[in-house]
């Protein structure tokens, strides 16, 4: 028995041969995860044949497919928000992992904060087997509007690589976008 979903995780992915087994290796970390999550799967692309799923995720009940004919991740994402049930939102690339707690840590800061979305650390693995995880100069926690850019010797100097992945949305403002 699965509780009310309080995150739903939308993934598009173009259902390529060799990202099959890394959409295995996303679904284990999300059944790894501590809180009721929903997974939006959006195979994109005249070649994402939904029925490619692996059987597991396939038979899983919160997972929902929502498949389209037309190209483009951007546009697979915004389509799976129609079919999003949870109060927050977040966003995971069919070759991303989700650490241990990675959603019950967002979900509690955005709730215990009154926040409408939070972001988290992003890490990327090497071609050489390195993780790297990207650290932000800002300290952690509640920070005013614009603040972030003070804890940066310039904004040319770099930019906080805030992707989507990292983010952590209340629903309501993902579907006002």
């Amino acid at each position: 028995m699965h509780h009310q979903p309080q995150v739903a995780v939308i993934t598009p992915t173009g259902m390529h041969g060799d990202r099959r087994r890394y959409l295995g290796e996303l679904y284990d970390s999300l059944t790894a995860q501590d809180i009721a999550w929903e997974w939006i799967i959006a195979p994109n692309g005249r070649r994402a044949d939904p029925d490619r799923l692996p059987a597991a995720i396939a038979a899983d009940p919160r997972v929902t497919v929502c498949a389209r004919p037309d190209p483009g991740a951007a546009p697979a994402r915004n389509t799976s928000l129609n079919y999003v049930t949870a109060p927050y939102v977040c966003y995971a690339d069919d070759d991303d992992l989700l650490p241990p707690a990675s959603l019950s840590v967002r979900h509690h800061r955005a709730q215990s904060a009154g926040l409408g979305w939070v972001a988290g650390h992003s890490a990327d693995l090497k071609e050489d087997g390195r993780l790297q995880t990207w650290e932000c100069a800002a300290p952690t926690g509640l920070l005013d509007a614009g603040d972030v850019w003070t804890h940066w010797p310039s904004p040319h100097v770099g930019k906080p690589p805030v992707g989507h992945t990292m983010l952590l949305t209340r629903t309501e403002i993902a579907r006002a976008y």
